[in-house]
């Protein structure tokens, strides 16, 4: 595999898995977003096939790899974020 270095501006999409059994997920995604000056729009994506999880899909440009990693973090960190891809 090669390793490549990422070049910025750069688009970055997210995948954010989250636990169904938290509603207000969604929400605490979009709370992470605004503080960062993100106005791209949050799309739903599917629900796991036990129903146990949801996922929202988003793509964002970054100026900067630091941005990038602040928002990474922060969504990973949100309540009932399970997990980033």
């Amino acid at each position: 595999m090669m390793n490549q270095e990422l070049k910025f501006p750069v688009t970055w999409h997210y995948k954010i898995i989250t636990e169904k059994s938290m509603p207000t997920a969604k929400n605490e995604i979009e709370k992470v977003l605004a503080a960062n000056g993100i106005t791209d729009k949050l799309e739903a994506g599917n629900e796991s096939s036990a129903g146990k999880y949801l996922s929202y899909k988003i793509s964002v440009t970054f100026q900067d790899r630091e941005t990038m990693q602040r928002v990474s973090c922060e969504l990973s960190a949100a309540p009932g974020v399970k997990f980033l891809i």
